[in-house]
């Protein structure tokens, strides 16, 4: 899989290479609708998962929370945030969100350049810059897992791919050294 970001030379350092510190602040405002970042976009296995942590089948979470655009299933909002999204910025169905939702803001288009994250995450999000380090490693580790799941790649996603796992979960991305 390739390592580097979108507009980034592949085996090249990223901008993150001392990694980047996010702690989720529970604001809620990665929930609401950003411009063209509008959409949670559900895989079969997260349909499933929403619907049976709602108790519900499949065909009734679908005609009430989903739509079919372009070939993608999309989460329908509520106005301008996502419908789980409580009153105090707590996710409704939080064991069971989406991969999209587990992983921000480590995702591919974030990553571009440090103009970029602060742009589509800094300036929505409180918890960029702060909370827990991730490395270089962790990030890409997560933005390449994401991206695997959502090409159909993978059959299950990683935990250790998800923004709050514990750092010893984490895979090396490169063989260690031989002495």
């Amino acid at each position: 899989m390739n390592t580097a970001t979108k507009g980034q030379e592949p085996d090249s350092a990223p901008w993150y290479t001392d990694g980047l510190r996010f702690g989720c602040t529970a604001s809620g405002r990665c929930c609401s609708n950003h411009g063209e970042h509008a959409y949670v976009y559900l895989m079969e296995a997260e349909v499933r998962a929403l619907a049976e942590a709602l108790g519900m089948d499949e065909g009734e979470f679908r005609r009430t929370h989903t739509r079919e655009e372009e070939g993608w299933t999309l989460l329908e909002p509520q106005g301008t945030h996502c419908v789980f999204l409580g009153e105090t910025g707590q996710c409704g169905v939080y064991e069971a969100r989406p991969i999209q939702c587990r992983t921000w803001p480590f995702w591919r288009e974030n990553l571009t350049s440090p103009e970029a994250f602060e742009a589509l995450v800094g300036s929505i999000c409180a918890g960029a810059g702060c909370g827990r380090l991730y490395s270089a490693e962790q990030v890409l580790h997560i933005a390449d897992s994401t991206e695997a799941w959502y090409e159909g790649e993978l059959d299950e996603f990683p935990a250790s791919a998800q923004v709050g796992t514990a750092p010893e979960h984490f895979p090396p991305r490169v063989a260690p050294r031989e002495e």
